[in-house]
């Protein structure tokens, strides 16, 4: 019975690209995106891999 997070590595390897696209579309100086569309589109799908990066290993009994 342990409640431990799960991490999976291959899927950490897919959030990182997405994690740096998301900083590069990202404009610190007027702290908006250069592209909105695709702004919010990286951060949707970083955020869904992130989710499934860490969501909790089901337990088979």
């Amino acid at each position: 019975m342990s409640n431990k997070l799960g991490f999976d590595l291959g899927i950490a390897f897919i959030a990182l690209p997405i994690g740096l696209a998301l900083l590069r579309e990202f404009n610190f100086k007027n702290l908006a995106f250069d592209n909105t569309s695709l702004g919010m589109l990286y951060f949707i799908a970083f955020v869904v891999t992130i989710y499934f990066m860490l969501k909790k290993k089901s337990s088979t009994k």
